[in-house]
């Protein structure tokens, strides 16, 4: 009987765990799961300075390519894989400003909106992204070294992985 209550403790925890991996959040795209919710953490003491500078570089990175994205959706229309691509960017630049709240830090604007001008054809604009997404890779792999907050690591492994296993296939096949 013991371990029967301790089996289903074990799979109620896995569901959990399966549940917040995958997402339920109506924000997120159906190809991406959802940012991580780093609600728990609480304030900027705890956070280093290497890793204040490594959230900066994040979200400044992550508005380019959203800025990039939607200048070839002006120009194209809402064109594969750009249309929910950007999206996805969104909701990247959304966990990073979950993680900016949880250590009460102001994230910084947008600069980059309306700032990029989209190239001749659709194909083009793929290539570009193709290196966009692997400098966004190797960028994750620099601003990771130094950084110890658990919660920003899992962040930044995600969006990361998002961008080599997701984003980065889509470019290629278009470019």
């Amino acid at each position: 009987m013991r371990s029967k209550r301790i089996t289903l403790a074990i799979m109620v925890i896995l569901v959990i765990a399966a549940a917040n991996l995958i997402g339920c959040s109506s924000s997120s795209s159906p190809t991406e799961p959802s940012p991580l919710d780093v609600s728990t953490t609480t304030n900027s003491s705890a956070l280093s300075a290497t890793t204040a500078a490594a959230l900066n570089s994040a979200i400044d990175d992550e508005y380019k390519a959203r800025a990039f994205y939607d200048a070839v959706i002006d120009k194209f229309g809402p064109v594969r894989p750009f249309l929910p691509i950007r999206d996805a960017e969104t909701s990247h630049i959304e966990a990073l400003v979950r993680l900016f709240d949880a250590y009460s830090l102001s994230a910084p604007s947008d600069p980059h909106a309306g700032q990029f001008e989209a190239p001749d054809t659709v194909q083009e604009a793929c290539q570009i992204a193709v290196q966009a997404e692997i400098d966004n890779a190797a960028l994750y792999d620099e601003i990771l070294e130094g950084v110890t907050e658990e919660d920003v690591i899992m962040v930044f492994g995600r969006l990361q992985a998002a961008s080599l296993d997701k984003h980065l296939p889509a470019f290629k096949r278009c470019s």
